[in-house]
């Protein structure tokens, strides 16, 4: 199988459950070949569910049709909680795989 890393942007701080930032941002073409912009934070609700996991939480999801990048088509993803997926390495790539039509086999952050 050849390996096809996902390069991730942090825009947070805070290591969560091994996943170096807790704010998280790439853009890659998907196996549509649409060009997808993908931003995740560690949704946690701590601080009225003490038992609640960080889980994965889809800031934004958008697809960019043609070369205006103001013509963006934002999915049903975006804004949503997936409070059942913790924020972890092997959800986050899940999640891109599955939701998000990706194709990768690893991912890395800058």
């Amino acid at each position: 199988m050849k390996k096809n890393t996902l390069k991730f942007k942090g825009m947070g701080a805070a290591e969560i459950n091994g996943v170096k930032n807790c704010r998280i941002r790439t853009e890659y073409i998907d196996t549509n070949n649409k060009k997808h912009f993908v931003e995740l934070t560690a949704g946690n609700p701590r601080k009225t569910d003490k038992s609640q996991k960080p889980y994965i939480f889809c800031d934004f999801d958008f697809i960019n049709e043609g070369d205006d990048p103001c013509n963006n088509n934002h999915t049903e993803l975006q804004g949503k909680s997936f409070r059942e997926l913790e924020y972890n390495n092997k959800n986050i790539l899940a999640f891109i795989n599955i939701w998000c039509n990706g194709d990768f086999t690893d991912f890395e952050i800058e």
